[in-house]
């Protein structure tokens, strides 16, 4: 009973069914390499119906036993439900219950300490828990031991140099995790986003097959290098080994590994895109490619989930040989004479338009001039081609790194992405060498291949029985051993693949072989061969035989050797050379001085080349890159120092990022000045004239802006986020070729009358994933749209203050005497533009009313014993829109009552030089404005040390305008109100409140729900849009402005009786951090300075690439696609011709003996019982042939 429970709970932990332990899906035949329509699946299924039959038949008349698994299902051991670990299974999801989705939730909410208590608890109680200390003392003893001839101890100096990569390694880490972290979080937990890696593999890795050590490999490293490893699987391919598969003991084998979660088997889906978004947040994702195109689908639709969860997620192909493209090519072209050279050729130049960059212009649509590669083989493998490549190179645009493990790899990785770094990773051999003595070559005989069940190890040994085992001495044997394939030289029993005869007798059948066993195997023979016919990556099968110091003969297939690893332990072939592998086979055999060199060679070319410490310097490197990958940023939009105030602030926010080393900067549009280390390219635009794909892109499965827009990049260059900030406001979708799953699109949308245009909002969900506003009142518009508020945040504006406050000193203003002060004027001023929004009708009203009365005003009213105050009015506006001629004459009518204290400079356009000098000749700053977006000379006048007066309680001004006025958070209570809406009569630090409320809209540029300020433009006119809602502004009362114009002066002829030139301003204690979820800044108003903006940036960048993207892209595997749709269409044609020839066979055999049974009952012959005689008297002799021997 504790037995039971034991494995029970040990399924339980690790993710394994009970009831579903096997899985008769299989690698198979060749086109099991590519897809499979669902109904030819099913057509399939239904031909193996009578073999499964015969198969149960004889299992339960010869064998009564039950799989281990069903006995603990009847004893009442629990299995994989949704209460113990349902995130290892996705049957309960498969079948829509709720339980599994019920535990994920609940399960998310854990900590993730809590969750590693828990399976290191459930390891001690199997005694399956190692520590770290165990294992390091393990390994210790493991490479110690005496040396023989051949072999050489390891000295202190290269454990040293191994202290120092591990610590490099680990400093690598802390990197990583600290680049992703805001300035307001700490340092990331082991657990965090910015430590965790998903390792994904086609299967669930199992002992048996040596390609899955590498998976195995990665999660051992990585986990010792600090990082939080899970495993993502698609299919379980159990089938393959043997009928009783049990995949516990290779998932105890992962959990000693390192890994922390088992996620899959998920063939038919991806349930991860269904999970909670923790579940789904990854540092890096590394995956191994796979010519299948399930997975590829399951590959392309997980990854654009998980980077749509974190745009921070680095990905990393690992590709081991050529690439998907070229090794489905050349696995459909055997019989033919194509060098990889000629594919990769021809790969290179059908590479779909829609995914390349700027490098690719010449590349000619047709390829008549290169060798027509694929005109060999059958028009579904044509097909097929073209979704591998789009598929491939789609995962390379995503890729940060991509990884090959040869130099064809690499050199193939940098033809297709040339954007994309692309670095070798070793494979690490299964067997390193030891110090143990070796077999020698006189108690050594035969020659030996070993693998397991697919195409190339199939297909492969084929070749060689045919071509090339006649030619061997006949003397020595040929050991097949592993679950391959080869009819013609072992004959296996349907029923049980270990039992297997050979063909012929110079061969020998072991079937699959414990690791003890298959080692003693390999020294026991003396040569290994692998004479595989289509490229391959490192052959674990040549790596082990060669640890062992057995040479090996193979074809240059082989992914173990290449121009920069050639060793004299072996002898490399080419491919289909069958005279070439026949001698080097022999030549091992017989000549002893030859086999003693390559055996001598064998062992230091494995840890040359495919040792430990080689695979840790390789990994280091990739860490490297990706630690030190900057993130792309991309400002779309003109970007001009001394420009407009959008294009300013592009310049500044490009020039603010580019001193951080964890960004590069590209502008899209024009630059100036330049920047150093920021690149500036061409806008691009939607035009006729752009690159259209060829005509085997099938254009019609692409929106127009993925075939029409032209790339500024290189092939593979991937933007991070691209920000988005110019006039007129556009939204245009961005293609995948250079801003994919993982990329951000944001946009700084300065805006002011109460809720966005309704015709944007279409393309704003389509386009967007973030919309920075300049102030909390414009982010609360976005809301108030129907944006969601959760991918909104506060992007400050800012000014350049060093250009304020570079001459500000040396002003006249600065050097007056008290006198001099007395005499000059207390001089109010604003600039901007000509617009009701601005509120100049207001301000003029209140000046009348204040400033231009006909009587002297009193002492109680100015202080100033009865003499009219010395005040003017300094108006600049530059761009006009929207008020009437009537409203324009009443303004002109106050300015000529006044007597000449206003003074109007209208439509003039000064230099930067002309109006900063106005502005610190001015004392108070008047914004009476009724909607803004942000404020930028309200800020620049606070920065010069200036009085302001403005509106607070529910405007854009309350971000800079509240810190200014209070020291403390319980006086920006009362500065605002408690309901935020009320502001006392109260001035504070030179800041002038105006009460405040918001009210609709009534006159130009409103009409009704409509706003009057879009493209065309004629005559203070422009052309009218509907709104998400009613426009809205502040309504604000002259006689308010009055009271402050009078307030202002007062304070200011008070400074200046005690020498003072500046209102005081407050120590801003009650900022705590940097920046604050919504921009606020810690500096008080000088915090507004761009030079003081760097962390809030960066902070908001960081916000935006960790959250969930929003916007729609393009579906690089869409079903909906026509050429899907096409496919499944040929899919049935190929299924229905079958079907009828099979029909049509059965009908005519039916037929034939319809008309045998006629002609026989014509004749009088009665057929049924002339069979069933003829049957019984076979019977009969039968029975007394047997009873004869059994008397004898």
């Amino acid at each position: 009973m504790f037995l039971a429970q034991a494995v029970s709970l040990r399924r339980s932990m690790l993710g394994q069914r009970d009831d579903e332990h096997r899985n008769p899906c299989r690698h198979g035949p060749r086109h099991w390499f590519r897809v499979a329509p669902r109904t030819q699946k099913s057509g399939f299924a239904l031909l193996l119906v009578p073999i499964i039959l015969l198969y149960l038949l004889f299992s339960s008349s010869s064998d009564t036993s039950e799989p281990f698994s069903e006995q603990l299902n009847k004893k009442g051991s629990s299995t994989r439900g949704a209460a113990n670990s349902p995130i290892f299974d996705d049957t309960e999801a498969k079948q829509g219950s709720s339980p599994w989705t019920e535990w994920l939730s609940a399960a998310i909410h854990e900590e993730a300490l809590s969750i590693q208590r828990l399976e290191q608890n459930a390891l001690d109680k199997l005694g399956l828990a190692e520590t770290k200390q165990v294992k390091k003392t393990k390994e210790k003893k493991e490479s110690e031991g005496v040396s023989g001839k051949k072999r050489r101890h390891t000295d202190t100096a290269e454990d040293d140099l191994e202290s120092k990569t591990w610590d490099e390694i680990r400093r690598l880490v802390k990197l990583s995790a600290a680049s992703l972290q805001t300035s307001d979080h700490q340092a990331a937990s082991s657990d965090s986003p910015s430590s965790r890696f998903l390792v994904v593999w086609p299967t669930i890795p199992v002992a048996f097959k040596g390609s899955d050590s590498r998976a195995l490999d990665a999660i051992t490293f990585l986990t010792s290098a600090g990082y939080y490893v899970d495993l993502m699987y698609w299919h379980d391919y159990a089938d393959e080994i043997d009928s009783t598969y049990d995949d516990t003991s290779d998932r105890e084998r992962l959990v000693h590994a390192g890994v922390h979660r088992i996620l899959g088997p998920y063939k038919e889906f991806a349930p991860l895109s269904r999970s909670p978004t923790y579940v789904a947040n990854y540092y890096s994702v590394v995956t191994w490619l796979w010519p299948d195109m399930g997975y590829l689908k399951f590959l392309v639709d997980s990854l654009n989930h998980i980077k749509r969860v974190n745009g921070l997620t680095h990905f990393v192909p690992v590709v081991d040989d050529v690439g998907i493209t070229p090794r489905f090519i050349l696995s459909g072209c055997n019989n033919t004479d194509r060098t990889i050279g000629d594919v990769i050729k021809y790969v290179v130049a059908k590479r779909p338009r829609v995914l390349l960059g700027k490098e690719a212009t010449g590349v000619p649509t047709e390829t008549s001039d290169l060798m027509p590669v694929l005109d060999e083989v059958n028009e579904w493998t044509v097909w097929e081609s073209k979704i591998f490549l789009k598929i491939e190179l789609y995962l390379y645009t995503l890729a940060d790194v991509t990884v090959g493990i040869n130099a064809h790899a690499i050199e193939y990785l940098k033809t297709m992405a040339p954007a994309v770094p692309a670095r070798q990773l070793s494979y690490v051999s299964p067997v390193q060498p030891s110090s143990a003595f070796e077999v020698p070559f006189t108690s050594r005989s035969g020659y030996l291949f070993f693998g397991y069940n697919n195409f190339a190890n199939n297909a492969g040994m084929e070749w060689f029985a045919q071509e090339v085992l006649p030619y061997i001495t006949p003397d020595e044997k040929l050991h097949l051993a592993g679950t391959v394939v080869a009819p013609s030289l072992c004959k296996c029993s349907l029923l049980d693949k270990t039992d297997c005869h050979p063909v012929f007798p110079n061969v020998v059948c072991h079937g699959p072989l414990t690791d003890e066993k298959l080692d003693a195997l390999i020294q026991s023979v003396r040569v290994a061969i692998n004479p595989v016919l289509e490229p391959s990556g490192v052959a674990t099968k040549t790596c082990r035989a060669m640890a062992h110091g057995t040479p090996v003969v193979v074809t240059d297939m082989d992914g173990t050797f290449d121009k920069t690893r050639i060793s004299t332990g072996a002898v490399r072939c080419p491919r289909g050379d069958a005279r070439c592998i026949t001698d080097g086979i022999n030549e091992f055999l017989t000549d002893e001085r030859r086999w003693d060199s390559a055996s001598n060679a064998a062992p230091g070319f494995i840890s040359k080349y495919f040792g430990r410490k080689r695979y840790m310097h390789d990994w280091m490197e990739i860490l490297e890159d990706l630690a030190s990958k900057p993130i792309e940023i991309v400002i779309e939009g003109d970007s001009s120092k001394f420009g407009e105030s959008m294009t300013a602030q592009n310049w500044h926010i490009a020039n603010l990022l580019a001193r951080n080393d964890q960004f590069h900067v590209t502008v899209m549009g024009k630059l100036t000045p330049p920047i150093k280390g920021v690149d500036a390219v061409k806008g691009i635009a939607v035009t006729s004239q752009a690159p259209f794909p060829g005509k085997d892109d099938d254009p019609s499965s692409y929106p127009d802006y993925e075939r029409m827009v032209a790339s500024p990049f290189e092939t593979g260059f991937q933007v991070n986020i691209v920000m988005r900030q110019s006039w007129p406001f556009t939204f245009p979708r961005l293609p995948l070729k250079f801003c994919g799953a993982g990329c951000r699109v944001g946009q700084i949308l300065p805006w002011e009358f109460g809720s966005l245009p309704a015709h944007w909002m279409g393309d704003i969900d389509a386009g967007l994933d973030w919309m920075w506003a300049p102030s909390e009142y414009t982010r609360l518009m976005y809301e108030k749209s129907g944006f969601d508020p959760t991918h909104t945040s506060v992007l400050s504006a800012g000014v350049d203050c060093a250009r304020l406050l570079s001459t500000a000193d040396d002003k006249q203003s600065n050097h007056l005497t008290r006198s001099e002060q007395y005499k000059r004027p207390v001089i109010f001023f604003f600039t901007g533009g000509f617009l009701p929004r601005k509120g100049v009708d207001i301000m003029l009203e209140a000046w009348e009313k204040t400033f231009c009365s006909k009587k002297k005003s009193t002492s109680a009213q100015f202080g100033l014993d009865g003499d009219k105050p010395n005040v003017r009015l300094l108006i600049h506006t530059s761009y006009e829109l929207g008020y009437s001629d009537r409203q324009i004459s009443e303004m002109n009518r106050i300015i000529k009552k006044c007597d000449g204290s206003i003074e109007w400079k209208r439509k003039e356009w000064m230099d930067d030089k002309t109006h900063l000098d106005l502005m610190r000749a001015a004392d108070v700053y008047v914004a009476p404005f009724r909607s803004e977006g942000f404020g930028l000379p309200i800020v620049e006048s606070l920065v010069l040390g200036k009085s302001a007066i403005i509106p607070l309680g529910g405007s854009p001004a309350d971000d800079y305008g509240v810190p200014v006025m209070a020291t403390t958070k319980i006086q920006q209570k009362e500065v605002l109100g408690e309901d935020h809406d009320a502001i006392p009569p109260s001035h504070h630090h030179g800041i002038y409140p105006l009460h405040v409320a918001q009210t609709e809209c009534t006159q130009y540029p409103c009409e009704g729900h409509q706003l009057c300020v879009f493209e065309p433009c004629k005559n203070r006119k422009c052309a009218c849009r509907d709104l998400v809602s009613a426009p809205t502004w502040l309504k604000i009362d002259p006689a308010d402005v009055g009271v402050q114009m009078v307030a202002a002066y007062q304070d200011t002829i008070k400074r200046w009786s005690r020498g003072e030139q500046e209102p005081s301003r407050p120590e801003p204690h009650w900022f705590s951090g940097t920046s604050d979820k919504h921009g606020a800044v810690d500096k008080g108003i000088m915090g507004f300075c761009f030079s003081s903006l760097g962390p809030t940036y960066r902070d908001r960048i960081l916000e935006t690439l960790t959250s969930q993207g929003r916007r729609r892209i393009t579906q690089i595997m869409s079903p909906e696609a026509p050429e899907f749709a096409s496919a499944s269409k040929r899919k049935r044609k190929r299924v229905i011709r079958r079907l009828l020839r099979f029909a049509s066979l059965v009908a005519s055999l039916v037929a034939l003996l319809g008309a045998v049974f006629v002609v026989a009952n014509c004749l009088g012959i009665d057929v049924f019982n002339y069979a069933y005689l003829k049957l019984k008297l076979t019977y009969s002799k039968y029975t007394l042939v047997h009873t004869k021997s059994s008397i004898e």
